[in-house]
Parts: structure tokens; C-alpha cells; sequence
């Protein structure tokens, strides 16, 4: 088995991650967006390091556009097979994939119309709402616990990960060489004790780990301790005629 980091290495978006088996079956961890400057993030998004025709599943741990957000350009360059998902996740890229088709479309809009006063070539969109819709009808979603294969190789079970609705760490179970190798993808973990949010599952037995590390080296402060925070600035804004915004997703 081969493992190939194509993206969330050294950044925080754009997570992608191939899996390659002695048998050639060819497994996609997430398809995020790289996200950032328009001039450095295009090119990446627009150009995969494999061949989109040449994968056999593609897996998605949860929603957030740094892990999904490149899924309809994977299926407009020639992704046809399954795409493996929770069905809280499923359900969630129903909106998010078209809305940021749109965002796409605008943005090359935008682009062209200043393209086209200094005389400069035009751009297509990285993707379509077309592309998003044809990604959505592809996505197969899955109970959390459950085996299921994705290569004739390859297995995977999603378990709890704590970090948003539907959100999963995948294990995967690959047979080669006589033997059962178990690796664990951990996108992004979730705190314990989190209102609304289960604990993550607690990962044991696995041959490799891949995990995340955008807090690595932070110490979080108790949950408590933010409620008081949050209490204190939302009294403090309204105290003096403030307006407060708190998003609403993640």
C-alpha cells in the first residue's frame, strides 16, 4: 500500500489524500478545496497530481469545503464512480457543493469582466452548479459502524469524530499479501464534552494513523471557561449598542 499527501500538508485546506494497494486499487481520502489568494489557490484546485478517471472511490470524512469543496471539479474532469459519505454529510453537501458552484461562477464572472477591459483571455469557472448536481448524485451515503467496500481490496467504516454534524473518522481496511492492514484517517477531531456534538470515537488497534494538527501545538481552554468568555463579550457588545454575529456553521 501507498499513501500520496496531495493536499492539508503544510496548509490547512485542500485535504487529499490517495491510497494506492499493491492490487492498484486506487482510494481517495477527501477532495477539499484549497482555500486562500485567488492566484494561488486556482491553480491548485484546478489541477490534480493523479488522474480523476483512474480512482476507484472517493471517501469524505464531513462537509466543510476543505474537505468537499473540490468534488464537482473531480467529477468535470472524469470521476465517475462512488463518492462515500455519512448521511448527515450527504445531506449537508445538497446545499453546500451548489452554493459553492455558485460562488465559482461568480467569481469567474467577475474575473472576465475585468478581463475583457485590459484585453486579457477569459476564464471558465473551476466548476458549474451542472458539475456540483452530477457530484451530489453520485454520493453514496453511509450509517456510522457499518463495514463497506469500496475496492475489491479495500474496506471502510466510519466512526464519530465530534467536530460538526455528520462529521466521521475513517478507518480503512486493506487486504494484501495475505494480509489485513487497518489505517485510521482522522480529518478534523472534535473535543470531548461538546454541547450537541457526541464525544469522538476513541481509535485502538490500527497499523497507521493519519490525523490532523491545526491545534498540535495548543493546549484548548476548558469549555466552561469559553461560555464565560462568550457570556461576557455578548453583554459587553450589547451594553453599548453593539450588533453581535456569531456564524451559525462549524
Amino acid at each position: 500500500m501507498k499513501l500520496k499527501f496531495c493536499g492539508g500538508v503544510r496548509n490547512v485546506t485542500g485535504s487529499k489524500h490517495l491510497i494506492t494497494t499493491d492490487n492498484g486499487s486506487k482510494v481517495l481520502l477527501d477532495c477539499g478545496l484549497f482555500q486562500g489568494r485567488r492566484k494561488e489557490t486556482r491553480e491548485k484546485n484546478l489541477n490534480f497530481p493523479f488522474d480523476p478517471k483512474e480512482l476507484d472511490a472517493v471517501v469524505v470524512g464531513h462537509a466543510h469545503i476543505d474537505h468537499t469543496g473540490n468534488l464537482p471539479n473531480l467529477v468535470k474532469q472524469g470521476y465517475t464512480k462512488d463518492i462515500h459519505a455519512t448521511v448527515p454529510t450527504d445531506a449537508l453537501i445538497h446545499y453546500m457543493l451548489p452554493d459553492s458552484a455558485y460562488l465559482q461562477e461568480r467569481d469567474a464572472e467577475y474575473i472576465n469582466k475585468k478581463n475583457r477591459k485590459k484585453g486579457l483571455p477569459l476564464i471558465e469557472p473551476l466548476y458549474t452548479t451542472a458539475d456540483a448536481m452530477e457530484a451530489i448524485r453520485l454520493t453514496r451515503p453511509h450509517n456510522l459502524d457499518r463495514w463497506f467496500k469500496v475496492a475489491p481490496d479495500v474496506e471502510i467504516k466510519f466512526v464519530e469524530a465530534g467536530h460538526i454534524l455528520g462529521s466521521a473518522l475513517t478507518i480503512v481496511r486493506v487486504r494484501e499479501r495475505g494480509k489485513v492492514i487497518k489505517l485510521a484517517y482522522v480529518d478534523d477531531l472534535g473535543r470531548k464534552g461538546l454541547p450537541l456534538l457526541r464525544d469522538p470515537f476513541q481509535i485502538r488497534r490500527v497499523d497507521y494513523v493519519i490525523i490532523e494538527s491545526t491545534y498540535g501545538n495548543r493546549v484548548h481552554e476548558p469549555i466552561e471557561e469559553a461560555k464565560y468568555q462568550l457570556q461576557e463579550v455578548i453583554n459587553r457588545t450589547y451594553n453599548r449598542g453593539g450588533k453581535i454575529i456569531i456564524p451559525s456553521f462549524a
